[in-house]
C-alpha cells in the first residue's frame, strides 16, 4: 500500500511571516490535551518520533533521539516558542541542514466513531523549496507514525513513502 501524500506548500504571508512552508496535518481521534501530550511528552513522542531529554520551556535546548532513523542519532533542538496546549516551534541545525518546525494542535470536528478529535499540523518553514521532494515524504511518514501511535496500529515502513511520494512534492515546488 502506498499512502497518499497530503502536504502542501503555503505562503506564510497570511500568518504575518515571510517565506514558504510545507504544511502536513493529521486529524486524530483524541482530545486536544491528548494530542498535545503526543507532541510534547517524551514518553509519547518516543512512540512515533523519538524520546527527548532536557528542559521543556521556550529558549531551552533538548536532545531528541531520532528513533526511526538509521542508527537512531540524537539531534539538539532549541524550543524557540511554546504556547502550551496549542503550539511549539523548534529550531535545529545538523548535518542535514537548518530546520524551523512548528507543531500546532487544534480541536477538530468529531465524528460518530470518535466523540472528540484534534488536528496536529506540522509547519516546516523552508528557505528553498527545491528539496521538498525529499522532505515531504518524511513528514508524511512521521505524522502517519503519530496516527498509528494514537490508535495502536502498525505503521508503514519509510519505503512506502519514499520515493513513491517524491513526485507529488517535486510537483508542488515546480508549481511555485
Amino acid at each position: 500500500m502506498i499512502p497518499q501524500p497530503t502536504g502542501r506548500l503555503v505562503d506564510l504571508a497570511d500568518r504575518g511571516e515571510p517565506g514558504v512552508a510545507l504544511v502536513v496535518a493529521r486529524t486524530l481521534p483524541v482530545s486536544t490535551a491528548d494530542a498535545w501530550a503526543f507532541v510534547t511528552e517524551p514518553e509519547r513522542t518516543a512512540a512515533w518520533f523519538g524520546p527527548w531529554t532536557g528542559e521543556a520551556r521556550a529558549g531551552a535546548e533538548i536532545d531528541i533521539v531520532l528513533a526511526a532513523e538509521e542508527g537512531a542519532p540524537t539531534t539538539r533542538v532549541t524550543i524557540a516558542e511554546c504556547e502550551p496546549g496549542r503550539r511549539v516551534r523548534l529550531l535545529a541545525d545538523d548535518e542535514h541542514g537548518s530546520w524551523d518546525l512548528s507543531l500546532e494542535v487544534a480541536e477538530a470536528e468529531a465524528g460518530v466513531d470518535a466523540p472528540r478529535a484534534a488536528t496536529v499540523t506540522l509547519i516546516h518553514r523552508l528557505d528553498d523549496v527545491s528539496g521538498v521532494g525529499d522532505i515531504g515524504p518524511g513528514w508524511e511518514f512521521y505524522l502517519d507514525r503519530l496516527a498509528a501511535a494514537v490508535d495502536g496500529s502498525a505503521s508503514l515502513p519509510f519505503d512506502a513513502y519514499y520515493p513513491a511520494q517524491r513526485e507529488h512534492y517535486v510537483g508542488l515546488a515546480a508549481a511555485r
